[in-house]
């Protein structure tokens, strides 16, 4: 998320999230357009599947805000903050230099028509977006994130609307800095894993905290949803970094209700996340992760990445463990067995005049979802298909085994303030695609921003289910 007057994201953009930001002395207020070039530590990752659930309107498809320039991924968000910390030197915590708080405002006029000629929808949406970052004490922080989403939805064609309003509370916790290598956090954390860009293996605490879909961009995925509640501490030392997390169940009937925390959304079972990461070298990062979890088997986590050269950046991330398969896991049938997903690829920049490109290429592989032929066999049960797609947006992941993600972003194109980015999905399996357009241009304290989004594919495809072309005109105010 982007706030005036922090600088624009660099060549390689820090995505820290909140929780880990807490590490950092209350001295160094850190967006996460921060460069993390600037700070010499080359990491970044981002975020959940670009996959929305299939019971998302389409309205929703459009984003809230710019995929970021492609980042570094190599290391995740556990690793840069780590890195952070160690770079750190305690000092007695000084009077903030700018207010704790900070927002903006966005409104969005938007257009989808379905390919089938069913007729043009209508729709618009105002969001009120806050964040908070207080420093108290020394050493003590109390950090919150708010997003309320203010809806119009053309609900016939006879020119009546329909309204709707979601509050997210993503974060709300207290952060206390025990020591320069030790820090412990309390409340709702938004803990976000991974080095990939489109598919997230390793975000284990994705799974349900979509609330309100404002975006199809990942980063806006990863930032825009509830955060769990849990306890966590983190331990630094000069052979690597660790850290354990406590997510306690909190209910188990998620709630509709437009207000509502949704503890039982954020915290449906106790989950238990032990990470560590060794110190390697400059090129090398790696993380290993492992999520124990009540009523279910233990999932095994790993991200890698190498730096192959300036411009260049390898990585991988792997999840494994005994599950169910996303057939058994809707009720549809299917069964439990050792269940594997990857991510894979590169990131790659080219310095231009003035500007740079940016483009990363993945490959998905899950391999809890249903292969050809059971995809095939499930386009022949719309039951069975509906309580399918309902589970796999549940769970962030793409609905079938194998998938391609590219992201390409030019920074400064044309304009200094001007950002062009695309984003292209292809399902390898029934080879639907989507494609994804902005022009962002960029003023002191707003952003104003033009979309298109196309998906195409063969009826109740991947994509295909919401075949059509959607436009969106969004204008954010910072405060």
């Amino acid at each position: 998320m982007r706030y005036p007057p922090h600088p624009r994201a660099g060549r390689w953009p820090l995505r820290l999230d909140a929780s880990l930001g807490a590490i950092v002395l209350a001295s160094a207020c850190l967006s996460p357009s921060t460069s993390a070039a600037a700070l010499v530590v080359p990491g970044e990752s981002t975020t959940a599947s670009a996959t929305t659930p299939a019971s998302a309107p389409p309205a929703n498809t459009g984003s809230d805000s710019a995929p970021p320039t492609p980042a570094n991924p190599n290391s995740g968000d556990e690793l840069a903050a780590f890195a952070l910390l160690d770079a750190a030197t305690p000092t007695p915590a000084s009077p903030p230099l700018q207010r704790p708080w900070r927002g903006f405002i966005e409104g969005m006029a938007g257009s989808f028509k379905p390919d089938d000629g069913a007729g043009e929808i209508q729709d618009g949406r105002i969001s009120l977006d806050l964040a908070l970052d207080w420093t108290f004490a020394p050493g003590w922080r109390l950090l919150g994130a708010n997003r309320l989403d203010l809806r119009q939805l053309q609900a016939s064609h006879d020119g009546h609307w329909q309204d709707s309003q979601t509050n997210t509370l993503k974060e709300l916790y207290l952060s206390w800095q025990a020591s320069p290598d030790w820090v412990h956090q309390l409340g709702r954390i938004n803990l976000r894993q991974g080095v990939a860009l489109g598919f997230n293996p390793t975000d284990y605490f994705k799974v349900g905290a979509l609330r309100s879909i404002v975006s199809i961009a990942p980063d806006s995925l990863r930032e825009n949803r509830l955060g769990s509640s849990m306890w966590r501490s983190q331990w630094l030392w000069a052979g690597g970094a660790a850290s354990l997390a406590y997510s306690p169940k909190l209910g188990d009937q998620r709630s509709s209700s437009p207000f509502s925390p949704d503890w039982a959304a954020s915290n449906p079972a106790h989950r238990l996340l032990l990470s560590y990461s060794p110190s390697l070298n400059e090129r090398w990062s790696v993380l290993g992760l492992m999520l124990a979890e009540s009523g279910a088997t233990p999932q095994w986590g790993l991200n890698i990445s190498l730096l192959a050269n300036d411009a260049t950046t390898l990585f991988a991330e792997y999840s494994g463990g005994y599950s169910h398969d996303l057939l058994a896991a809707s009720g549809t049938e299917g069964d439990t067995h050792w269940q594997q997903q990857i991510a894979t690829g590169a990131t790659v920049t080219w310095p231009l005049a003035g500007s740079s490109l940016s483009s990363t290429l993945e490959y998905h592989y899950n391999g809890r979802a249903a292969n050809q032929v059971q995809w095939q066999a499930l386009q022949q049960d719309l039951p069975r298909y509906a309580r399918y797609r309902q589970a796999a947006g549940l769970l962030q992941a793409p609905p079938t085994q194998h998938n391609l993600f590219a992201l390409v972003s030019w920074n400064k194109a044309f304009w200094p303030q001007l950002e062009l980015s695309l984003m292209l999905n292809h399902d390898l399996v029934d080879h639907s695609h989507q494609q994804w357009l902005e022009a962002r241009y960029h003023w002191a304290q707003a952003d104003l921003a033009l979309q298109w989004t196309h998906s195409s594919g063969s009826a109740l495809s991947h994509y295909g289910a919401q075949a059509g072309e959607r436009w969106q005109l969004l204008l954010r105010y910072y405060f």
